[in-house]
């Protein structure tokens, strides 16, 4: 017997409803595959403090479900709240639904615009998107199209598109993990060499910026150790002018020494500590 497969009921594309989360299911389509635990979980907290403020939107999937359309990211955040809130206490039923906006129409399209606008893609999920969106548009579209499209330059579409050139181990990889930066990708499928020369130059890069998002920008960490020692030099400098002005409080002459003189070296020694001092302001 063939599985009779249900729709999820169609309301009206103005309103916005409140959806159970389970009701819900993403898009096996969908282009974006890296969610970071890190930035969902802040999105959680985000949510739990303000509420969802945008909706996400949904289209009629399979077995009774809707599909999301556009806000996966928004939907796995509210997920793991409810996670969260489960491991305490009995979700609400406010915390165990979503707000979403049903839409028709070529969805996937939408998704993907709504994703490009909002800067949800790392670069190798841009790059398939713009590719899927040149398809989308037809065998005679241009990058120039794909630009006007998506609002975005046509230099930006091509040096995207370049990324697709690069070995498929190094997209796959790229799609999953975005740690090496748009522009030295960029630069790496430019490059010329074989794929495996291009393979381990990525492994390089990758490394070397996995180790960056672990223990911080090497620059920046360097920057910040310079700035402590300096900090601690002007502290001691200041320290050591302090003392000298208190010794300066205590100075005894001979009693050959007149008092013009007395007065002008006071003066002066005066002079060189103010200095010294304003210098360290």
């Amino acid at each position: 017997m063939i599985k009779e497969i249900q729709s999820a009921p169609v309301f009206p594309e103005s309103e916005v409803r409140g959806i159970p989360l389970d009701q819900i299911e993403p898009d096996k389509n969908q282009l974006r595959k890296e969610f970071k635990p890190d930035e969902l979980e802040a999105l959680a907290a985000s949510i739990k403090e303000n509420g969802l403020i945008q909706p996400i939107l949904v289209t009629s999937g399979k077995d009774g479900k809707y599909q999301i359309v556009d806000g996966e990211r928004r939907w796995r955040a509210c997920t793991m709240l409810v996670e969260q809130t489960t491991a305490v206490s009995e979700p609400s039923e406010e915390v165990r639904t979503i707000r979403a906006i049903y839409v028709s129409g070529d969805n996937q399209l939408v998704g993907i615009l709504g994703n490009i606008a909002r800067n949800s893609y790392n670069p190798m999920e841009m790059a398939d998107a713009l590719a899927l969106v040149k398809r989308m548009l037809g065998a005679e579209a241009k990058d120039a199209d794909v630009a006007k499209h998506i609002g975005r330059s046509r230099t930006i579409v091509v040096e995207y598109n370049s990324l697709t050139k690069l070995p498929k181990k190094i997209q796959d990889k790229a799609r999953k993990n975005s740690c090496v930066p748009f522009n030295k990708l960029k630069s790496l499928a430019a490059s010329k060499g074989t794929e495996e020369e291009k393979i381990a130059a990525y492994e390089v890069l990758h490394k070397k910026y996995s180790a960056d998002k672990t223990d911080g920008n090497p620059k920046e960490k360097g920057s910040k150790q310079a700035q402590n020692r300096e900090t601690r030099s002007v502290v001691a400098m200041r320290k050591k002018l302090d003392t000298m002005k208190m010794a300066l409080d205590s100075v005894q002459f001979d009693e050959k020494v007149d008092d013009k003189e007395k007065e002008n070296f006071l003066k002066s020694l005066q002079e060189i500590i103010n200095c010294s001092s304003s210098d360290l302001i």
